[in-house]
């Protein structure tokens, strides 16, 4: 599905028609609209830094151009494996937006970098190295080294990144003046959805201080400083107290500043409608079963998150909106738990909730899930919730 809604009418009476309709397929939301408004917090709050989208937390084509045309068309695009390179580049965005950001990649893999341009790509062993001498030894290299990211809800620092001590990066130094190859920046990532805002300060000098290491070593003054991701989703305080962090760093001018925000820019542009096809009534807990779940869009990242919202089957009557009228008002609502479609007990959605009472053919929505959810969506049971439409 790819249609587009313009104006907040037309939405209500676009939701109320697929609610309500004899269609009880599941169906996802991208309001690309809130992708822009993300796009224009970060120029407001980190004007300084180009922001370079991680295209594995939702790659959606509708997604990456809408980012690619925000603005004066200068933010950039994380890819981590040649299918999202692929993808980027048929949108008609340059290789120079683009930064090649695993530190491991396979060799078909560098190969179609190199055949492509994408020149601007990350590191962190010696094996990786001697690859790239051999596959794209053009390559612009930035080295990844390894920071604090303890208060990160998904830590990195055990899989990826050199140990930032000058004793430690001698090795792979030495290795790339041998090799003769392009070392231009350093990088690193405090943790996907960090919640420490002095762990962006706290890395960022220890990246500085790799700077002026590798330039004392090689004789050379490295460009760029990639402050990596882990920024929250929808936290409007937590990113100005970020920012404020990263700010109260003093880098050098000469250092051009850039970073891999995922989930902010997209955390909070999707809904999820899914339709009650199932339910049990065990030990006075109201147990639902809807058409998408743990291994569709409702897994990984978004179970943290998830707050169902009821959706009655009901004609749209005047303004009347179209969800459960007050859901603070809780008044009546059931113990209930609800389950994925797929046969296994995996499948949980939501363990524990208040929910109204509701049959088979409501629908429940969840809000916010678009970061690492329909990129881990499976076919699992032959359950698929892959229709979507846009607000634009």
């Amino acid at each position: 599905m790819g249609d587009c809604i313009q104006n907040s009418i037309n939405e209500k009476l676009f939701l109320n028609d697929l609610c309500n309709g004899l269609d009880d397929d599941a169906f996802c939301i991208v309001d690309l609209r809130k992708v822009i408004q993300q796009c224009q917090l970060w120029v407001n709050q980190l004007p300084h830094i180009r922001p370079f989208y991680a295209v594995k937390c939702f790659p959606n084509r509708r997604v990456v151009k809408t980012i690619a045309n925000y603005g004066n068309r200068t933010f950039g695009f994380d890819c981590a494996c040649k299918k999202e390179l692929e993808m980027v580049l048929d949108c008609g965005i340059s290789p120079d937006r683009i930064i090649y950001a695993h530190p491991c990649k396979p060799v078909s893999f560098l190969k179609y970098a190199q055949e492509r341009n994408v020149s601007l790509m990350t590191f962190d062993n010696e094996d990786e190295l001697r690859n790239i001498k051999r596959y794209f030894p053009n390559a612009k290299l930035v080295l990844r080294v390894a920071v604090p990211d303890a208060k990160s809800a998904f830590p990195l620092e055990k899989k990826f990144g050199v140990d930032p001590k000058p004793e430690a990066l001698t090795p792979i130094l030495k290795l790339i003046q041998e090799l003769q190859l392009n070392l231009v920046g350093v990088s690193f990532h405090v943790g996907c959805d960090a919640s420490d805002p002095q762990a962006f300060a706290t890395a960022i000098q220890l990246a500085l201080g790799v700077i002026i290491t590798a330039n004392e070593f090689l004789g050379k003054s490295l460009e760029i400083v990639d402050i990596g991701g882990g920024f929250p989703r929808n936290s409007i305080d937590l990113f100005q107290n970020i920012a404020n962090s990263i700010k109260s760093v003093e880098i050098p001018s000469q250092l051009s500043t850039m970073s891999e925000p995922g989930r902010f820019f997209v955390g909070t542009c999707m809904s999820v409608y899914a339709t009650i096809f199932g339910k049990r009534l065990v030990k006075g807990v109201f147990h639902y079963h809807i058409n998408d779940g743990y291994f569709g869009n409702l897994g990984f990242d978004a179970v943290r998150y998830l707050v169902p919202i009821p959706v009655k089957k009901r004609k749209y009557i005047d303004d009347e909106a179209l969800e459960i009228s007050n859901p603070e008002d809780k008044t009546g609502w059931k113990e209930s738990k609800v389950w994925g479609p797929t046969c296994d007990s995996m499948d949980v959605v939501v363990n524990s909730c208040l929910l109204p009472e509701l049959q088979i053919g409501d629908r429940i929505c969840f809000r916010e899930v678009g970061a690492y959810t329909t990129t881990f969506s499976t076919d699992f049971c032959g359950f698929k919730n892959d229709r979507i439409l846009y607000f634009e």
